[in-house]
């Protein structure tokens, strides 16, 4: 395995294979960048490497470095059984990323926590790596509880971060991280993997992926969520509804989220299907709210425009033509805020209601 296995990231690899190649790793790692995109492969292909008993250099313009792939410490790597590999992440029965997985608590689960880990020598490779996912969901109490084993790590301990925005991290952790930006996949890529691993149409596929803002993850999740179909019967009735109307669309996006959440859930634990189910919310609010989008570009920016709602051009320039432009930003805004408002425990099938009556009453110069 080498850093060209990471795919659309060029920035990215090149900072890491720069710095392999020069020896100069920084203790710490960020890795930035929305959900799917790489960043998760990154870390295994820098910690396989980190590990390899016999790493390939090139020398030539722009470094290249791999592990060997058949040293003792990348068979492990491979096999996912390494000792002085740990990776992390946050139960998916919890909201946040807590305490008791930072640091040794009577609650804290099997195995090492974060602080075990970093802090422990090396057991069979010349270093440690430690990657923590979700890293920007620690609650306070767990992020001041890392703060000081991330700050005086050990020699040869190395840590790595997985993260969707930097606005939650402690300023300290954000300024004593070597932070790395990986950026959203072209569509047409996340449209070929995903119409290649679910068997779906190159059609839907490319409808998932222009959704996924570029995440390999996100569009993965929208077709396991039946999505396609939410979407379908959403767009049909949105042009056409009243407020009476409205309601019923409501009902059954709030039918839709449970049941995804219900047949998604893993734990058994209501706090995981709560979890899911305020997901799913955020994303029949994120296509509503697409809609007033595309309009909004197609007023602006014309005919050429890219679309999320490519193949529904025609309702897409309905509304447009219809709506005034500032009309589409307010609604636009609208439900950004009722995505907020998801995770703010408000009670969410009045949220909902509210969100297909607001569309009711922006979409009503639709209607005949």
């Amino acid at each position: 395995m080498s850093f060209a296995e990471l795919q659309h990231q060029p920035s990215a690899a090149a900072a890491l294979e720069a710095a392999l190649a020069a020896e100069r790793v920084p203790h710490a790692f960020i890795f930035c960048g929305p959900a799917g995109v790489g960043k998760a492969l990154a870390a295994r292909l820098l910690a396989r490497t980190l590990l390899c008993e016999r790493p390939k250099t090139g020398r030539g313009k722009h470094p290249t470095v791999a592990a060997c792939g058949s040293c003792p410490q990348c068979l492990l790597c491979d096999a996912g059984t390494h000792p002085d590999l740990n990776w992390f992440a946050k139960p998916a029965d919890r909201a946040e990323l807590p305490i008791s997985l930072v640091t040794r608590r009577d609650d804290s689960p099997q195995g090492l926590t974060i602080n075990e880990s970093v802090q422990l020598k090396p057991m069979q490779a010349a270093c440690r790596v430690t990657v923590i996912e979700d890293a920007e969901e620690m609650n306070a109490s767990a992020a001041n509880a890392f703060l000081k084993t991330f700050e005086e790590s050990p020699q040869g301990s190395y840590l790595v971060l997985l993260v969707t925005s930097l606005d939650t991290l402690l300023p300290t952790i954000r300024s004593r991280g070597q932070l790395v930006r990986f950026r959203s996949l072209p569509h047409r890529f996340v449209a070929d993997l995903l119409a290649r691993d679910t068997g779906l149409g190159a059609d839907e596929a490319a409808v998932l992926a222009r959704f996924s803002e570029g995440s390999i993850q996100r569009a993965a999740a929208l077709a396991r969520s039946d999505f396609l179909a939410l979407r379908r019967d959403v767009l049909a009735a949105l042009p056409a509804a009243g407020r009476a109307e409205a309601l019923v669309i409501a009902d059954a996006v709030m039918e839709w989220a449970s049941r995804q959440a219900g047949e998604q859930q893993t734990t058994g634990k209501k706090v995981e299907e709560n979890e899911l189910r305020r997901t799913h919310l955020k994303r029949a609010l994120d296509l509503m709210g697409s809609l007033l989008r595309d309009a909004l570009v197609a007023a602006t920016a014309g005919p050429e425009a890219d679309l999320i709602n490519a193949d529904a051009t025609p309702l897409v320039q309905r509304i447009a033509q219809r709506l005034a432009p500032d009309a589409l930003e307010r609604g636009l805004r609208r439900m950004i805020e009722y995505q907020t408002y998801v995770d703010r425990n408000v009670h969410n099938a009045l949220l909902i209601e509210n969100a297909c009556l607001h569309m009711a009453d922006l979409l009503a110069p639709l209607r005949p």
